[in-house]
């Protein structure tokens, strides 16, 4: 049980973690290892790193559901390696039944931009009036990067087209502003309610620095990790979906999500 790993690490709380390490706008890097991975590169971050807990708890479930336009202009953008990119998503931590709607933008300097708005309620999983007004003003602080809140109508443009639930565990860095999130247990759902999920030894591990150069950065990388893009987003749909263009993400696919090219097989 991965969570059993961290049980004994120093603690950290929620608000502690937002002030020692918020990183709205920071640099980021994703590693897909295995379980037996992971385990070696815990074992040296242990003494560098404090572990969130909330109420005792350091295994968190997440629900996320992605919007995109109905020719999944997010998704191409990623396919077809854009440096500018966004996503759109609402995301439920269930352990608290809280809900925010995010927006991801990713610059030319490779930086990551996370706003959010709080979204509670029945809204998770679709969007409102709230959300377009949101959707809108991160558009316009965006300088015209036309990725699919810019169009003029923000949320009818948007539909729901993966959902996403795993178990998460966060580490926070005792020195500089560093967080690391290990997400497992990793099942996906279509538009159209085809499902999918990760084998069960796959763990995709996301470090969060201001410059991309963490402590986790190094530890990940001596023990053989590469840093190698890793949508969820993107596996997701290649794992329900058929019809898409997947050259980009078929590594990871074929290395650590057991897929294969299901229209070649049918051909």
């Amino acid at each position: 049980m991965i969570g059993a790993a961290v049980e004994r690490w120093g603690r950290i709380g929620l608000d502690e973690v937002q002030r020692r390490a918020a990183l709205l706008d920071r640099a980021e890097t994703k590693y897909v290892v295995t379980t037996a991975e992971l385990d070696v590169a815990l074992r040296q971050l242990g003494e560098q790193f404090d572990v969130l807990s909330i109420e005792g708890r350091t295994v968190f479930t997440y629900e996320t559901v992605y919007f995109d336009t109905e020719d999944l202009a997010s998704y191409h953008e990623h396919a077809q390696g854009r440096r500018q990119r966004t996503k759109v998503r609402s995301r439920r931590y269930v352990d608290t039944d809280d809900s925010f709607l995010e927006v991801k933008s990713k610059g030319t300097r490779g930086r990551t931009v996370k706003e959010r708005i709080r979204y509670d309620g029945e809204p998770h999983g679709r969007l409102d009036d709230v959300a377009a007004r949101f959707l809108t003003a991160c558009a316009q602080r965006s300088n015209g990067h036309d990725g699919p809140t810019t169009r003029s109508d923000p949320v009818g443009a948007l539909c729901p087209s993966l959902a996403v639930r795993f178990q998460r565990i966060t580490l926070v860095g005792r020195g500089a502003p560093e967080r690391v999130t290990i997400d497992h247990d990793l099942r996906f759902v279509g538009a159209d309610g085809t499902a999918a999920s990760a084998p069960r030894s796959t763990v995709i591990v996301e470090v969060k620095s201001e410059h991309g150069r963490g402590v986790a950065d190094g530890v990940f990388r001596a023990i053989g990790a590469r840093g190698r893009g890793c949508s969820k987003y993107c596996v997701g749909l290649n794992l329900v979906r058929d019809d898409l263009r997947y050259n980009r993400f078929k590594r990871v696919l074929v290395e650590h999500f057991g897929w294969s090219d299901r229209r070649a097989v049918a051909a």
